[in-house]
């Protein structure tokens, strides 16, 4: 096909190919007239290798046979064998006869690609619920290899969940945009009418000017929802900028720390030796959601205790802030509640801070999450894209 590109890969990939009689492509340098001249293959310095070890989905090359040519480190963790004694076997002497995904195999529900939802043993024992998608690979009528992909279904669910949470998310725009909107002004005008009718009351009515500050107090109260509806509602352009960590950091900690105070609680702040020294992204975004969730955790510290937000970098590059405070703990039922709008266990609180901050993040690509025990404190996890990481250390 005129302008196509067809390398031979390297590493692992080329292995694959020298088994299959190279029937991939030609050789590396074998570029269409129509290609630019500064063109390159993508697997010239092994690309292609390099997006194959790193995939997160398991996948497994067999050969006609059945042997086991090619496997990634993901496969490797979900069988349990190690990549350089699985390849070049037959998968029926690398995995137990009774292994859930060689019985798969050995009665495929079609003569096609399939799919099929298994259970298989992590190597530490326990039941784990997986997806497997097998594809054969024919050419000229004759079967060259097949390719085994599995996929957990943690994974699946935590993506359906994300794309749940963006659709719900979009309803509850449209639904109340407008009627937040149209709430401002009656409450505005119930605010201006009660201070015109204190005006009305006799100097001696103590209870009726107690009953109009607990309208006026309700009447505010009712406005800051609206307002925090209205700011959560309201579409927000990122304003991506280089951010100092340590800057960062320090600022959302010197936003608390007058509550901290009052409260009688240490807040403290740890940059991590392998933090990030440098973010592109929203400085004001991010700070107004650290503070959120250090306010939830400062709240939920009793006096005396301590508050800690750490920074540091997974071991695949993202940039990990951990909120940790030492209350009570969040009951396990309640987690997947916490983010949700005016959610809250506490009769003052508006519920908006978390639900809040959980869009910033996601605006920056990333998640939230909560660890929590009755009894032993809550940690919210957020988790950014390495891609953010402007200091080179990525």
């Amino acid at each position: 096909m005129r302008g196509t590109l067809r390398t031979v890969p390297s590493g692992p990939l080329r292995a694959f190919t020298a088994a299959r009689g190279g029937e991939l492509g030609g050789p590396p340098s074998d570029l269409p007239a129509s290609a630019p001249s500064g063109a390159r293959p993508l697997d010239e310095h092994g690309g292609l290798d390099c997006v194959f070890q790193a995939l997160e989905e398991a996948v497994l090359f067999l050969d006609p046979e059945g042997r086991v040519v090619l496997m990634n480190p993901a496969a490797a963790a979900v069988l349990g064998q190690p990549i350089d004694a699985a390849q070049g076997r037959p998968l029926g002497d690398v995995l137990a006869p009774s292994h859930p995904l060689l019985q798969a195999l050995a009665s495929p529900p079609a003569a096609g690609p399939w799919r099929q939802p298994l259970k298989l043993d992590t190597p530490e024992g326990v039941a784990r619920e997986v997806r497997v998608a097998v594809t054969p690979m024919c050419e000229q009528g004759r079967l060259v290899g097949t390719v085994v992909a599995i996929q957990g279904v943690a994974a699946t669910q935590a993506v359906d969940g994300l794309v749940q949470y963006s659709a719900r998310l979009a309803q509850l725009t449209r639904l109340t945009s407008g009627v937040a909107h149209e709430l401002k002004n009656p409450l505005h005008a119930m605010a201006i009418h009660l201070e015109l009718l204190r005006g009305y009351l006799p100097a001696d009515s103590r209870r009726a000017e107690e009953s109009a500050d607990v309208i006026a107090k309700e009447i505010r109260r009712l406005d800051r929802i609206v307002q925090g509806i209205l700011k959560f509602l309201r579409a927000e352009a990122l304003v991506l900028a280089p951010v100092a960590v340590s800057d960062l950091a320090r600022d959302a900690i010197a936003a608390l720390r007058t509550e901290a105070e009052m409260a009688g609680v240490r807040l403290v702040s740890v940059l991590e030796p392998d933090a990030p020294r440098v973010l592109m992204a929203d400085g004001g975004c991010l700070q107004q959601a650290l503070v959120h969730l250090g306010r939830n955790a400062l709240q939920a510290t009793p006096q005396g205790g301590q508050a800690l937000l750490r920074v540091a970098r997974s071991q695949r590059g993202e940039v990990v802030i951990r909120v940790e405070d030492a209350g009570a703990g969040v009951p396990e039922e309640d987690l997947e509640k916490v983010f949700r709008l005016h959610y809250t266990t506490r009769p003052d609180a508006s519920g908006m801070g978390l639900p809040l901050a959980y869009r910033i993040v996601q605006l920056h690509g990333g998640d939230i999450r909560l660890q929590s025990r009755p009894g032993e404190g809550t940690t919210a996890i957020v988790t950014l894209p390495s891609a953010l990481v402007a200091d080179g250390s990525a």
